[in-house]
């Protein structure tokens, strides 16, 4: 009986490599042209994202004196540090106030101007997108600190208009993370718009036509067409996302400090003002 299994897998492993001779036949000039880019992005991608964890379980200074620690760090970082557990929960809230609205948005904006109407403006409408993204952060963050003024900001003026109260947007602990995720909202979601409309333009206007003749209205074509052949795209927007939420730095702390307090703080906040911190502490006791 195990004789018999045997024969098999050498019979399975013998039609698997031609297979793979074949396969490497076919594709082994398009893998080799993106080959510098998977080359570059190993290089300077993922061997410093590997080797910050592997340094992250030793403790030490400077390049002498190394000393395995395991995972001591992650713990007393999570059980000493009580700032680490408020940012963590920040970035959460930011995850669900940017990434999610984000993609929605969009995909909804990529939609209409797909639309007959848009197409004739398309490149007026794409301008627009495209730049409050190309605009710097600390342009961006000069022009809603005076949107946002208590007594003079724009916003505030319009709620005032209204009958509404004024809100300290960036002053308070309840709105100051709102309030950046509106800022960080209003600036990237033209760049993901760009990216789902690229990718509806790819579909197949035949695909449409042939739903209309079954009876499918436009909700329908949404549901059953558009979101289906979207789903790669979409899942692309909200990784690349959220790698940004978790490297923003210049928008919170032009706008907030990461505060009042530390309710609008980021893990790079927290890190940056941490490390400048120690080290100013070591220059005053070198120079004491």
């Amino acid at each position: 009986m195990t004789t018999t299994k045997d024969k098999e897998l050498d019979r399975t492993n013998e039609a698997a490599l031609p297979r793979l001779r074949k396969w490497l036949n076919k594709y082994k000039t398009p893998y080799l042209f993106v080959s510098p880019f998977f080359i570059l992005y190993a290089i300077f991608g993922l061997f410093p994202a590997f080797y910050s964890v592997f340094l992250s379980l030793f403790q030490g200074r400077g390049r002498a004196d190394w000393k395995f620690v395991g995972l001591d760090n992650y713990i007393r970082l999570w059980f000493n540090d009580p700032v680490f557990p408020i940012t963590l929960l920040n970035m959460g809230k930011y995850l669900l106030l940017i990434v999610v609205p984000m993609t929605f948005f969009g995909l909804l904006l990529a939609v209409l101007l797909n639309t007959k109407q848009a197409r004739m403006l398309s490149g007026f409408y794409r301008t627009m997108l495209i730049l409050p993204y190309v605009l710097a952060p600390t342009v961006i963050s000069v022009v809603f600190i005076q949107i946002y003024d208590y007594t003079y900001g724009w916003l505030n003026l319009l709620l005032g208009a209204f009958g509404l109260p004024h809100i300290d947007w960036i002053g308070t602990e309840k709105w100051s993370l709102i309030a950046i995720s509106l800022v960080l909202l209003w600036q990237f979601v033209g760049y993901n718009a760009l990216i789902a409309l690229a990718a509806l333009t790819g579909i197949s206007s035949e695909i449409y036509d042939a739903a209309r003749v079954d009876g499918c209205n436009s909700f329908q074509e949404f549901g059953l067409i558009t979101l289906p052949l979207m789903r790669p795209i979409l899942l692309f927007m909200a990784v690349m996302t959220t790698i940004g939420v978790f490297n923003m730095f210049a928008q919170p702390w032009l706008l907030t400090h990461g505060g009042p307090g530390y309710s609008s703080n980021t893990l790079i906040i927290s890190f940056i003002v941490r490390r400048s911190r120690s080290c100013s502490s070591v220059m005053l006791q070198r120079l004491v």
